[in-house]
Formats: structure tokens, sequence, C-alpha cells
């Protein structure tokens, strides 16, 4: 018997394998493949006779093999209002859909009061990730600003990722000009808890001008999750 080794050319440095027998005439081709553990593939093949000059052409197609990955991009599309407390939001739905693309925000005015605190969580619908599947990657963008960055009167803003209500990873300071800011995502993410993430928006009043309408401006989120199934 012999073997002709072909190389699949998709950058797997798998090979296909045709075994047939050494002498001529009619013969039996058995065609092999190393395993695919990628995306499926197709390969054509022509056989050509040595008396005749006849021509044959199979194509050889592999299914997929292994683990897919897949993207998913989403922007904000809601906000929890049961555990987020604020005076008021204006121009809610100017937040989402967009992260830098406009120079609209939805103004998320701060809860009165000295060293009061203001929670405010936006969501994405992430529904589209299967709950079995395996989380490769996640990374969250938010634009946002404050406006005011006086402490006296506003003495922090951030920004965070959340679990829940629950922050994962580090907070990121808020200025007061509008910035995109790349998020500290955490780890721990699953098909299933990630349905949970969260982006908190968190002010905390300073001890002057305890009533002044301070806000935190949403310019928009950006999520960006790849997951295998």
């Amino acid at each position: 018997m012999a073997t002709t080794t072909i190389s699949w050319g998709d950058g797997s440095g798998d090979n296909i394998y045709l075994t047939y027998p050494s002498a001529s005439g009619d013969q039996t081709v058995e065609v092999s493949s190393d395993a695919n553990t990628g995306n499926a593939r197709t390969k054509t093949v022509t056989f050509t006779s040595g008396v005749g000059n006849i021509t044959q052409v199979l194509t050889v197609s592999q299914e997929a093999g292994g683990p897919q990955e897949y993207t998913l991009t989403k922007y904000l599309s809601s906000y929890d209002s049961t555990n987020s407390t604020y005076t008021s939001i204006s121009n809610e739905s100017r937040a989402y859909g967009q992260i830098s693309t406009s120079n609209w925000y939805a103004g998320i005015t701060l809860v009165n009061g000295s060293r009061a605190e203001t929670f405010f969580y936006y969501q994405f619908d992430l529904s589209g990730i299967p709950s079995g599947a395996t989380i490769v990657s996640v990374e969250v963008k938010a634009r946002a600003a404050i406006s005011t960055t006086n402490t006296n009167y506003v003495a922090s803003k951030s920004i965070a990722v959340c679990m829940g209500t629950t922050i994962v990873g580090s907070s990121t300071s808020i200025d007061g000009t509008a910035t995109t800011y790349t998020l500290d995502v955490g780890s721990g993410w699953t098909g299933q808890n990630i349905q949970d993430l969260k982006v908190l928006y968190y002010a905390k009043r300073g001890t002057s001008r305890t009533s002044n309408a301070y806000a935190l401006q949403c310019y928009g989120a950006q999520i960006i999750v790849k997951y295998t199934v």
C-alpha cells in the first residue's frame, strides 16, 4: 500500500491521507484525516491517471470539531430600577446603543445630602449567551463624566463592573471631561452569571452644596464577550 499526504492548508498543520494499492489498474482509495479541532473545512483533490490523462475530482469535507468560539457585542439596553438610587435621570435613552459616537448623554442627578451616595446600575442584554457556555474573555468600555470635579461638592465618583450589585475587580475614577474607560472585569464569569453583569455609576457627595443638581453623565457602554459552546 502507498500513502500520499496532502495538507489541509488552513493553518492548522493537519493533513489528509490517501491510501491506495501500489499496483496499477482499478483502485480503491481510502481517505483519512487528522482530527479537526477548528472550523469546518473543505479540500479538493484531483486524481490523474497515468494512461489517457483521465482526471477525477474528489471533494473532501470535514465538520467542525471541538468548541466553537463566538463573539457577542452589546450596548447598554436598560437599568436596574430596583437597586439604583438617584434623584432623577434625564434623557435616559441617550445612554443606550452607543458609547462614544455622540456628545449626548444621560444625566443621573445625585441624591441630596451630606456625603449621600448615588448608585446607578446599567445593564446589557446578554440573553444570547447560552447558560452552558464557557466564557473566554470579557471586555467592557464605558464613556462617562461628572458635572463637577470639586471634591467639596462631590467627594468621589467612579464607574465599575458588577456581578449583580457586587463590584468585581477595581473601580475607575470618573473625570470631569467625557472619557472612554476600559473597565476591570474581574474573573470567574460563566454563561450563567454573566447575565447579572452590570455597570455601576457611583458618586458620593461632599459636605458643601449638598442639594445642588450635580450629575453623573453616561454616554453609553459596550461589552464584547468571547465564548465557546
